[in-house]
């Protein structure tokens, strides 16, 4: 981030991870989460494996698919 002292980036890349890891204590089992930065935007990324309802009715269907999220947030510099 373009102005910050290196302090204060890994402070805010530290308050990013405490912030994604306590969300991700309220997600499902098996899901997996990951971020990173792109420019000035932090990026979340979430997967897990879910059944699908109607595979058991249709011959040769998977039981199961991945199902993948991503959100974007612009990140913002707030005063310490």
């Amino acid at each position: 981030m373009c102005g910050l002292s290196s302090e204060r980036f890994n402070a805010g890349v530290a308050a990013i991870d405490q912030a994604i890891a306590l969300a991700a204590t309220t997600f499902d089992p098996g899901t997996s989460v990951t971020w990173y930065l792109q420019g000035d935007d932090v990026v979340v990324e979430l997967e897990r494996t879910v059944d699908l309802v109607f595979a058991p009715g249709v011959p040769g269907a998977a039981p199961t698919e991945p199902v993948r999220a991503r959100a974007t947030a612009e990140l913002r510099l707030s005063d310490p």
